[in-house]
This record gives structure tokens, sequence and C-alpha cells, in this order.
């Protein structure tokens, strides 16, 4: 193996490249955004239609298993398959909490090697949610075309195996905890050492877990649980609160006449109403 490759895989392991190495498969994930976009909208699936929206339909739903495929080997082979301590590990929070919140989620932290590292590992549990959102999404249509028009509908082998790949992806997908680490993560990101770029980084993880928390708890409701059998994510809607409030003590001024400063304002708004 060339020197120079050993050199860059010790570089990406030891954090310098570690949130370059993640990229490309974020890089083809946004690539399949846009006409992703346009079969979401609400469309007849009769006849030929049909038809077109289910080729259309198996296109992105093997699109987006091949991006959960990357990055979950992206992070085997990056991080995992090393000594993990080495890239991050939980440390006691110094945040205090208010007292209303069960500190059990939020007493520790993640401390990390660099900020290189802060932004994969976080940016990567926030990836890997939206993307297995966006799964349930061509998944769940094909499925309903099927079922109305099982007599025009025959499927091929693979279509086959993709559904059932989609469905096993989807029972596996676990949101809650990628959504934790992320929490855990943004306290690096806000020191005040990373003060410049990191609270501006953090908030795009930031909103994915907070949207994970709040589609977590619709889902209580819409199963209609007892009230004793619900667990309600109050502390983790509380710590949003927190966090979003944190975010706003620090003015940042740079986000005034940037995209990026809608969302995290309307974030703020929405988070103080949950």
């Amino acid at each position: 193996m060339p020197l120079e490759h050993l050199q860059f895989q010790n570089d990406v392991f030891n954090g310098s490249l570690l949130f370059q190495s993640l990229l490309n498969p974020i890089l083809e994930f946004t690539q399949i955004l846009p006409g992703l976009e346009g079969y979401q909208e609400p469309q007849v699936a009769a006849g030929a239609n049909a038809r077109q929206l289910l080729h259309k339909g198996f296109g992105y739903l093997e699109d987006l298993l091949s991006v959960f495929a990357r990055i979950d080997s992206w992070f085997a082979n990056a991080v995992a398959s090393q000594d993990e301590e080495r890239v991050y590990h939980l440390d006691r929070s110094t945040w205090s909490h208010p007292s209303s919140i069960d500190e059990s989620a939020f007493s520790y932290a993640y401390t990390f090697s660099d900020f290189s590292s802060a932004l994969a590992v976080t940016f990567y549990h926030a990836i890997r949610i939206r993307v297995l959102g966006l799964i349930s999404e061509p998944y769940g249509k094909l499925q309903s075309i099927i079922t109305a028009s099982p007599s025009l509908i025959q499927l091929d082998p693979s279509q086959g195996i993709l559904l059932d790949k989609a469905q096993a992806t989807l029972a596996d997908g676990n949101v809650y905890e990628p959504a934790i680490k992320i929490c855990q993560s943004l306290e690096y990101l806000f020191a005040p050492e990373n003060v410049l770029i990191g609270p501006n980084f953090a908030m795009f993880p930031f909103h994915i877990a907070f949207k994970a928390f709040c589609a977590l708890k619709e889902r209580e409701e819409r199963e209609s649980l007892r009230e004793e059998d619900r667990y309600g994510y109050g502390d983790e809607l509380a710590w949003c609160r927190m966090v979003s409030a944190k975010y706003e003590e620090l003015h940042l001024p740079s986000l005034e006449n940037l995209d990026v400063g809608r969302p995290v304002r309307r974030i703020s708004e929405v988070v103080g109403d949950v």
C-alpha cells in the first residue's frame, strides 16, 4: 500500500479528515432530494401512472437504501472499527439543567478528540435519522399503490427484495438513541473554543433531533395510549428549549443574512411552544 494512502488513513482515523470523509455519502444523499420532493406530492396512482410511480418509487427507495448502507459503512470503518475512545467518550455534563428535567439522559455529554470528529459523528447521527425518515415515504407510497391496484402490479424479484429490505431497515430503525447522542454532542460544539462556528454547525443536527422527539411524541398521541403508558418526551423537549435559548443568547450576527438562520429562528419559536 502506498505510503501516502497509509498517511491518509491515519489522518482519517486521527480525526483531522474524519468529517471530510463523510462528505461523499452526504453529497450522494443531497442529489436524491430534488426528485424525491416531487415524488412526495399527491398524485393519482392508476393505470399507466401507477406503473410510472412504482418505477420512480423503487428508484428512490434503492438510492436511499444505498445511502443508508454507505453512511453505516462509513461509521463502521472510520469510527467503530477503531478505538472509539480515541474519537469520543462520555463525560459528566457541565451544563446546568432546569430542575424540571430528569437528568438521566442529559447528565453526560460527549468529549471529542477534535472539532472535525465532533462534526462527523454528530452529522452521521443526523443524516442517518433523516435518511431513515425518507425511506419510509417511498416505501409507504409503494405499498399504497400495490394495495390499491393488485391486479395491475406485478413485481419482479428485485423489487420484492427492495421492499423486504426497506421493511427490515425501518423495523430496526431507532431514532431516539441517535437523537440523544446528537444532544449529548452539542455541549462540545457550543464550547467557548468552538463558538465561532460550532453552534451554527450544530443547528442542523439539533433540528433533526428535535423533530425526531416531536415525531415520537406525535406517534404516541396517534396511538391513543393510556396516560400511564405514554413516555411523553417532555424532558427531551424541555432540553431542546434550553439549547434553543443558549443559541439565542450567543447573538451570532452572521446568521442574520444567511438561509441557515431562518430555520434556526423557526426552531426557536416552535421549541418554545412545545
